[in-house]
């Protein structure tokens, strides 16, 4: 199931230190644009980053001749040009096109077009080869003149994107669903059926795959209301309401989730004693998605608004700690047009303002539309054209905590045309920053360039042990039974550089070449201290173990050691560490010479120097793999047949009911219970008495068990799971339990895996790790205590070690990189 333990090396000093770094940049690829030195190249759409392979899509549109041509570009990490193609998709096209990836890899767009006069919808999938799958676009039934097509959001397999059009009847917002694998219409609802006036679809998913819509309505005579109307995959909705405002609403608003599903919405409006005053407005409503507004902000004063001008464009972005940081264009005839910058914590408390003074140059509309953020800073492009008439974009980097900046570069563009600065900004999740847009060479040529600015990571190679999740009894080790559950990764003092840790359901045990520590809760004499006191901070425990080897079922540990001998201690009430008392509080030996150990919640395997495989331990389903349903108190065979041992084992773990091994032909074999299809076998309710082979599931090099699911991860470092899936804890996306493996699709090349009781943590090969399934105990780390269907990166954890998922609580081995940009560092050596 898990491993209980932790190895430290000894530390060097550190540095923290993030600076803009230009890693590559790359011309886009030539297209129908023709030559690169003409001064009109089009609009850059979006970059997106594959949550699959980690490749770079940039679109671009046709602006040029109002045509109906976009094309896409794919990169890989390294600037590598992978595939380019142009599309042509109808009469005219005006809008610009949005792009998304889906799970598959796959990129779906969104725009609008025009025929006849009429604008209607398009939507189109473009395969992972840049093929055109399908495409589709119409017009709007009914008596409209005019319609537009948003943001497009992917839901599971259906495409959601928001609109509106304008007919006889006014202005009315839409919004559209599309079966994502053939494209087919799957609903058309209208969002405000008994206004006169529109929505424009910025749009959202919080962490339930709930779609958020944003925008505004127009209602004669009472003027702009806001209206946030959300609806589910399926077009109906599950909540929605209106909020007037005291003025005119100028214009959509943007919208933002932060962590705990608060939604956040930003826009201006004015007519401040009969000026067109136009002020930035601020609201954050309830998570419980009833559209109650529980703050609402004006940002106006001498400081925004000054000489009778008003504020141009604006944006929200939730950082990794749920503050919201707004960003808006401010005019003044003292100070020219700057950008100014605010942070509001979770409760709407003004952190800190920063104003960006950019001069003489002077903002157009929806330029400030590419604010991002990532592990603490804030990323934010602006698009804006001098007095004299020269177009340029400024990336600037921001840190959240305090507003200062950090670095910023500019683009040399040079009176090439309206849409000259035009720029896609994304980052990946390794904080690589992707900046494209239109650039002058030295020649005076406009080319469409993409660039990759990648930050410095913490200058240090001293690791710390980080908990997160369920704290009862005090079982994350911060030296405190409060609070009960930890949502954002803390650390454990008095350990560095661990290289192992095993945990279970109520407590871990860590260790250094011969020296133990232990916390948590100590009912059986789980902490291996000769008692059963509970400890909410590390303890040494005594004795010299020369550890090689521990793992833990859910109240017992086990620990090999270099000499291959075996000792365990702990809870006994199923014969798990085969010495006849239910209690033991202190280590035994219980086995030896042996090759390696393994343990399920109320088992334990080793396995001797002929890779041959032996158990003890509970048995009510067949989980020790010995031809019975008996419990056993001394180990056993685990065999294929009554007559045949299993042997040439390289591995065993195992779950609540069922085990697995891992031979060493990469091969995947289980026995016990398969409710859940934890034995990856089709026969739903039937539990095994001996191992039986998972069919068709090769190449495997390491396996783990959480309570009814099964994961393996492959020599080529993909991770598949199987089995119960209730509370995402397969990180398919689905609830929905597999019978045979299925893929989990993580960036980057997966090293480990562990499992717990509902949740699993993943380890890739450039040290990140990556957490999904239950979380009501915080035990993902992300901050919140919402389940995740999906693999998300823990952020601000980096050069991560080793994981370890116990039950209900999670540890990490790595460098941590604290809200307040320092790195952790653990106080104290283990002795």
């Amino acid at each position: 199931m898990r491993s209980f333990l932790l190895l430290a090396l000894s530390s060097v000093g550190l540095t923290s230190s993030f600076a803009q770094t230009l890693q590559w940049q790359v011309p886009l690829a030539n297209d129908y644009l023709g030559n690169p030195s003409a001064n009109y190249l089009g609009h850059l759409g979006d970059i997106e980053i594959s949550p699959v392979t980690g490749r770079i899509n940039v679109l671009r549109k046709d602006d040029v001749n109002w045509s109906s041509n976009f094309s896409l570009a794919s990169y890989s990490s390294n600037g590598t040009l992978l595939w380019h193609n142009v599309y042509s998709v109808g009469p005219l096209a005006n809008e610009p096109y949005t792009l998304t990836l889906g799970e598959d890899d796959a990129n779906y767009l969104a725009g609008s077009y025009n025929s006849n006069g009429a604008r209607g919808k398009l939507v189109c999938k473009i395969g992972t080869s840049g093929v055109l799958d399908w495409f589709y676009n119409s017009r709007l039934t009914g008596d409209e003149s005019d319609s537009y097509v948003g943001r497009i959001i992917k839901i599971g397999e259906t495409l959601c994107t928001g609109g509106f059009w304008q007919g006889n009847a006014g202005q009315r917002g839409v919004l559209f669903g599309f079966n994502a694998s053939d494209g087919t219409p799957l609903y058309a609802n209208n969002l405000f059926d008994n206004i006169r006036g529109f929505a424009y679809g910025y749009a959202a998913k919080n962490s339930r795959d709930q779609l958020l819509i944003s925008g505004t309505a127009y209602d004669h005579p009472s003027g702009y209301l806001e209206a946030i109307d959300r609806r589910g995959a399926d077009g109906t909705a599950f909540g929605s309401g209106f909020q007037g405002v005291p003025s005119r609403l100028q214009q959509s608003f943007v919208i933002g989730v932060n962590d705990a599903d608060s939604i956040l919405t930003a826009g201006r409006y004015g007519e401040i004693a009969g000026s067109p005053h136009w002020r930035p407005t601020y609201r954050k409503t309830s998570p419980r998605y009833d559209a109650s507004v529980r703050f609402d902000m004006p940002f106006y004063s001498n400081e925004l608004i000054s000489s009778g001008l008003g504020n141009g464009t604006w944006n929200v972005v939730c950082d990794d700690y749920g503050n919201a940081i707004f960003a808006t264009e401010t005019h003044s005839t003292i100070t020219g047009t700057d950008l100014t910058l605010m942070c509001f914590d979770p409760k709407m408390n003004l952190k800190w303002r920063r104003v960006l003074d950019y001069g003489e140059v002077d903002f157009t509309p929806s330029e400030v539309e590419l604010l991002k953020t990532f592990n603490g800073y804030s990323y934010i492009v602006v698009n804006a054209t001098t007095g004299t008439g020269t177009d340029v974009a400024h990336l600037s980097c921001i840190d959240d905590k305090t507003g200062e900046v950090k670095w910023e570069v500019e683009s040399n563009i040079r009176s090439v045309s309206p849409y000259g600065g035009s720029s896609a900004l994304e980052i990946d999740n390794s904080g690589g920053v992707y900046w494209a847009g239109n650039f002058v060479n030295t020649f005076g040529q406009v080319t469409p360039m993409l660039r990759k600015y990648l930050p410095e990571a913490p200058r240090n190679d001293v690791r710390c042990l980080l908990g997160f999740g369920s704290n009862i009894s005090g079982i994350l080790g911060i030296g405190s039974e409060s609070p009960a559950q930890i949502a954002i990764p803390t650390q454990i003092s008095g350990h560095r550089n661990l290289e192992s840790i095993a945990a279970g359901s109520f407590g871990a045990v860590s260790a250094v070449a011969d020296h133990c520590k232990s916390w948590g809760f100590n009912d059986r004499g789980q902490l291996m201290d000769n008692s059963t006191v509970t400890k909410i901070r590390p303890e040494p425990v005594t004795g010299e173990f020369q550890t090689k080897t521990l793992v833990a079922g859910e109240n017992h540990g086990v620990c090999r050691r270099a000499d291959g001998e075996v000792f365990a201690w702990g809870d006994n009430s199923y014969g798990q560490i085969a010495n006849g008392s239910a209690i033991q509080p202190e280590w035994i030996r219980i086995a030896g010479p042996t090759n390696a150990i393994g343990a399920g919640y109320n088992t334990t395997f080793y396995i001797n120097d002929n890779d041959l495989c032996f158990a003890t331990g509970q048995n009510n389903a067949g989980q020790l793999g010995d031809g019975t349903f008996v419990g056993r108190a001394g180990f056993g065979y685990v065999r294929k047949s009554a007559t045949t041992v299993f042997g040439n084992i390289r591995a065993a773990t195992g779950g609540r009911n069922h085990s697995l091994f891992l031979d060493w032909g990469n091969r995947v074999w289980g026995t016990g219970s398969n409710t859940n299809g934890q034995l990856g076998d089709t026969a739903i309710g039937v539990s095994t008495q001996y191992v039986k082979l998972i069919s068709n599931f090769t190449n495997v090099k390491s396996i783990a068990c959480g309570e009814y699911s099964s994961y393996a991860v492959k020599n080529d470092g993909t991770l598949w799971a199987w089995g119960a899936n209730n509370r995402g804890q397969l990180g398919d996306g689905t609830t929905t339990r597999r019978l045979t493996p299925v893929q989990i699709m993580i960036p980057g090349t997966v090293t480990q895996v562990s499992a717990g009781k509902e949740h699993c943590l993943a380890l890739t090969s450039d040290g990140f790790v990556y957490s999904w399934g239950a979380n009501s105990q915080g035990q993902l780390g992300n901050g919140t205590l919402f389940d995740s269907r999906i693999p998300t990166r823990v952020r601000g954890i980096f050069s991560a070690k080793i994981i370890e998922a116990g039950s209900n609580q999670s540890y990490v081995e790595g460098q941590y990189l604290t809200q307040n940009r320092r790195v952790a560092v653990s106080a104290g050596e283990i002795p």
